[in-house]
Formats: C-alpha cells, structure tokens, sequence
C-alpha cells in the first residue's frame, strides 16, 4: 500500500480488500489533521445534536436524533452492511472513531440499545455495542428492510407498514445511520472540518480510496487520479448509474463507489451482469421490483447472447421510469436507473450487439464464432447448403433466396464449400438481408 498527495485529493491506494491498509499509517481523510487513532475534540451528545447532518440515504439524521431524544425506549442502529465494501474499508481505518461517533449519538437519544449491523467481511467491534452479523445488501439501505433483518434475519423491505422515526427496530423508536455518515459526525465535531466524499475508485485490479470536495466533477477527480476513461464509468454499483463523468460529487450512496472501463470491457456484458446481480439482491416484496429485475436482466443477457433487438432499448428506456416511479424502495428504483442510464450512455456499443452482431471489445462468446449470411444478390436459390447443414440452421426452398438463422448456426462453414455461386459470406453487417423468404432476384 501506498499513499499520495494530490491536492486537492488525498489519495490512498490498496488492493482489495484493502490487506495491510492500517489506521497509523494514513491520516484522517477530513484534513482534521489528526491520525485515525486520535480523537475528535468536542464531540458530545451536546454536540451531536447541535449538528445538522444528512446521511447518504436522504435521512435527515439530526432531526432523527432530536426526535428520538424526546421518546423513551430509543435505539440506535449503525448500518454497516448495506454499502460493505466501502464500510470494511472504514471499519479498518477508522474503527476507534466510528465507536466514538456511535457511542456519542446513542448517548445523545438517551438510546437503551446500541446495535451494529455487520456482514462477514467488515471486521468491526466495540466495546458497548452489540454487534449482529447480518447478510449484506444494499436493500438494507432501506431502514425497514435493516430493522427486519436484524429482527428476523431475512430480507424484506416493507416501507409502507413502518412509521418513521417512531416504530423503527421491534416498533422502536430509532435512529439508523450508515459508517460513513458517523465518521462525518466524528470529523464535524472537529475545527477543521471540510465538506469532502470518500469514493472507492475501482481500475482493473485496483482499488483506490479517494477523498474529493462535494461538488467535483468526477472526471476530475478521475484525472487527478491519472486514471485514463475510454468508455462510461458506473457510479454507485447496482443501485446507481452509467455515466459520462460530469456529475458533481454529493454526499450521496450513488458515489460510494466509481468503476472505471477500459476497452477490454463490454459494457453490455457489465449492464447484463449488474442487472443479473440486481435480480439476485432483490427482496422480491414488490411487484415492480421483482418481476422488473427480471425483465431488464433477460433484455440484457439477450443483447449479449446476441438475440437482442433494438425495439428492447426502447422497451428498457419505457420500463424504467415506470418502475423507477412505483418500486417501495430505493433499492428498486436504483435499480431500474441503472438500466436506463446503460442504454442512454452505451447506446452505440448495446446497438452494434444488436444490429452489426459484433461485440467490439470481443468478450461475448455468443459473437466469437464465425457469423455466416447469405448474399441476397448472389443465390440462386438452388438449396445445395441446405443440404450440407447439419444443424437445420438454413430456411428457403427452390427459387427462393437462402436464410441463415444465427442462433442455429455454428459456424462450422460447411456450407461455403457447397455453394458453387460463392454467395456465403461472413457476417460482417454490411450485407443487407430478407427479413422473409423472397424469391431470387425480388430482393432490393
């Protein structure tokens, strides 16, 4: 592990899982001036409450705490688990002032319980905190779908049968608040405080943990980096967005992390695989979310398994918002923007799946064999290859022009050699061919 100084980036480079990154040997990365093992002057249930903090999740977490002051029986819960990857890293960074900050806010609601959610791969424990291990998900982002794993230890997001903020955990009132928002707190209660985002900067094999102000542009952050982009990046993984790069860093869970392409990359294939990994995380509660991971994950497997068709584009751009609109959580309408935003900013690599039968970057199989079509101006209609092909994969009759189905074809090339007239040919997308069976020498 190394570390950088770029203003105005610090910059902190670890391969995943961040093996060996230790808190004495990187400084806090709020320019607070104190080490991760030192402390935070000031920080005090006063204080807490005093602050005004909004946590990556739209909660408004300082009325939260005022609110739940006022009641008796309150809890206070730390989501470590519905962004793990960023939350390992601040466990192991940062895991005296994450206790410290936890410690502060529970005192600050008077909290009879303090209880931390954490998956396996976040190594984080405190004395006073009751530590539960949970599986990790991002639809824990959603309070009632934390509170019901913690209860039960399932999955269930279930919005609309909880009332904020006083039935939270086992009808309590409570206060849950992700890692990265009680390190703020932490860095807040400091002198030196500056508005800034920790971003997990994936680039091939490695992972970078960066610091950038709120309202950077991600590109530049990207170029302070010397981190080259070829292609669109992915903000935020499975619940966040395609882009170009010129979004402003928030305080937001969408720039938790940042994954880089290069042209080794298809990025269908990586819209298929978030989508299919959308569809694996999904609580399946509602309707919309359930059946919608569904839908998006088949259209984008079948742009790479090369049966895809450029009405599906439309169809995902359709979709989307619908589901965007009525999916409970955000989980699900995280989700679906993924989708919308793979078509919008990938549309010329989805469309040369589609219509040229070509994955540029050469990574879909389904496009790596030898593509064979039938010159429309060259066959006679005479049916040699048809006879030649073992695999039932070509369509006509005598007179008529010859199809080749893709999908049947194995590229095995028999039919070339068959073909006195030459008319076989690879697909290159340049020929254009019947759509249906027309008789020689009708086709225009």
């Amino acid at each position: 592990m190394k570390i950088a100084e770029k203003s105005p980036c610090k910059i902190m480079l670890a391969d995943t899982p961040c093996v060996g990154l230790t808190p004495d040997r990187v400084k806090s990365p709020w320019n607070t001036g104190d080490t991760f093992d030192g402390g935070s002057v000031g920080l005090t249930p006063d204080k807490v409450k005093s602050l005004e903090v909004t946590g990556k999740y739209g909660r408004e977490i300082s009325g939260c705490i005022r609110d739940a002051a006022g009641r008796e029986n309150a809890v206070l819960i730390v989501d470590m688990a519905s962004q793990p990857e960023l939350c390992a890293v601040l466990a192991e960074l940062a895991g005296d002032q994450l206790a410290s900050a936890a410690k502060a806010c529970a005192e600050a609601i008077g909290a009879k319980d303090l209880i931390a959610a954490v998956p396996d791969q976040v190594h984080w424990e405190a004395d006073g905190i009751q530590c539960i291990s949970v599986l990790p998900s991002p639809v824990l982002c959603e309070e009632s779908a934390l509170y019901h794993m913690l209860e039960t230890g399932e999955l269930r997001s279930a919005p609309l049968e909880r009332d904020f903020p006083s039935q939270g955990y086992e009808g309590r009132p409570t206060v849950a608040v992700d890692g990265e928002t009680l390190l703020k707190i932490y860095a807040m209660a400091g002198s030196d405080y500056q508005n800034t985002k920790l971003l997990l900067v994936k680039s091939g094999e490695e992972t970078l943990l960066a610091e950038a102000p709120v309202g950077m542009k991600v590109s530049t952050l990207l170029e302070q980096l010397e981190i080259k982009t070829s292609k669109p990046i992915l903000l935020g993984g499975v619940t966040g967005e395609f882009s170009d790069g010129n979004e402003a860093i928030a305080w937001d869970k969408k720039f938790d992390t940042v994954t880089v392409f290069t042209e080794k990359d298809c990025m269908a294939d990586q819209a298929a695989k978030l989508l299919c990994r959308a569809q694996e995380e999904s609580c399946k509660k509602c309707v919309l979310c359930r059946e919608g991971t569904w839908h998006l994950a088949g259209i984008f497997q079948g742009i790479t398994q090369g049966k895809g068709k450029k009405e599906d584009l439309d169809m995902v751009l359709d979709i989307g918002p619908l589901i965007e609109a009525g999916a409970f959580c955000s989980f699900g309408k995280g989700m679906a923007r993924a989708a919308v935003t793979a078509v919008r900013v990938c549309r010329d690599e989805l469309e040369a799946h589609i219509t040229k039968k070509k994955c540029p970057a050469g990574v879909c199989a389904a496009f790596s064999k030898t593509s064979y079509c039938i010159h429309p101006g060259l066959c006679t209609g005479c049916g040699d290859c048809e006879d030649e092909c073992d695999e039932m994969a070509i369509e006509g009759k005598k007179k008529f022009i010859y199809m080749i189905d893709p999908d049947m074809c194995t590229g095995c090339g028999k039919c070339v050699s068959s073909c006195d007239e030459e008319a076989i040919k690879v697909n290159d997308g340049t020929i254009k061919l019947p759509k249906k069976l027309t008789r020689v020498g009708k086709f225009k």
